[in-house]
Order: structure tokens, then C-alpha cells, then sequence
């Protein structure tokens, strides 16, 4: 009985620890006549919208905000137009409430962010690659417990994983 307890126990640890967050990117690289369309790495955050009906509009708000912030650091945004742009539709959204994130933590499931990201040409509006980022969480810290403070959270976060990886899939085009 001991010894079924204690593996159970070990068991349930391994699937909450290994669960806690994730992300997940499928891209649709630049091809081959993409590639000499893209005339320099600078980005306009164009639209960022949502196929989702309860993603509320400052949770959109904050994507931009961190999103811009991420390409800045990163050198990518176009501070002055005349960039290729970037659309970011957001297809799936989970948000617990403050109430399970403080009470239930982990066991209350994940929240979570799931996007579309297309990068097109300023010219003739053609897509020129396209990623699919993903980001989920279930941890909360003690300063996040609220809903609110939690959506910013998972904003940064999925902020920084998608300007990761249009960095990578910019490097990659050249």
C-alpha cells in the first residue's frame, strides 16, 4: 500500500511539473520568390484581432503593447511605415479566473494563447510566411493572482515566443 501511494504520489508530481507551460510554434517558412520580397527585417504591427468572442479588448491592447515592446528590443518594428506588415489573428483563448488561480493553482487547468501570424508585403498584400504560436501556462506567482494581472502575463509571454520566432523566421529568409 506504501508503495502504491508513494508512486502514485511521484507519478501525479512528474504530470503537474511537466504540464506547468508550454509553447509551441508551426511555421510556414518564406519561399524561394518570398525571399527577395522581404526588403529589410523591420516590421508595422498591422491588426491584431481575435476569431474568439471572449477575448475582451484589453487583453488585445496588451498583446500589442508587448509585442511592439519585444520587436523594438529585437530591432524589428518600423518606427517610420513603408515595413512589411504583420497580422496576428488570435484562434484560441483560455483565461481562468482569479478565484481558481488562487484557490486551485495548477489543478484549475491551464490559460493559454494560441495565434496566427502572418507576415505580408507592403506591396501587394501577399502573404510571405505565416507561424502558428502557441503559449500556455498554468503556474501563477503570488504577485499574479488577479485576472487581470494574469491576461498580462500571458500576454508578455506569448509576446516574447512569437518575436522569438519571427526573429528566427526572418534570419532564416536572408
Amino acid at each position: 500500500m506504501k508503495y502504491r501511494l508513494l508512486t502514485l504520489l511521484t507519478l501525479s508530481s512528474l504530470l503537474v511539473l511537466s504540464a506547468c507551460g508550454s509553447h509551441a510554434t508551426v511555421e510556414q517558412g518564406f519561399d524561394e520568390s518570398a525571399k527577395t520580397q522581404v526588403s529589410s527585417n523591420k516590421l508595422d504591427v498591422r491588426s491584431i484581432k481575435s476569431d474568439v468572442p471572449d477575448v475582451p479588448d484589453h487583453f488585445l491592447a496588451a498583446i500589442e503593447k508587448h509585442l511592439k515592446m519585444e520587436l523594438g528590443k529585437r530591432g524589428l518594428l518600423s518606427e517610420s511605415g513603408g515595413a512589411n506588415h504583420l497580422d496576428l489573428n488570435i484562434s484560441y483563448y483560455r483565461m481562468r479566473s482569479g478565484f481558481n488561480r488562487m484557490i486551485f493553482g495548477a489543478l484549475a487547468g491551464k490559460d493559454g494563447i494560441k495565434a496566427n501570424v502572418e507576415i505580408r508585403d507592403i506591396r501587394s498584400d501577399a502573404v510571405l510566411s505565416s507561424l502558428t504560436v502557441s503559449s500556455f501556462n498554468m503556474i501563477v506567482s503570488k504577485d499574479n493572482v488577479s485576472k487581470s494581472d494574469g491576461e498580462d502575463d500571458i500576454a508578455r509571454m506569448f509576446a516574447v515566443k512569437t518575436a522569438q520566432e519571427i526573429e528566427k523566421s526572418l534570419i532564416k529568409s536572408k
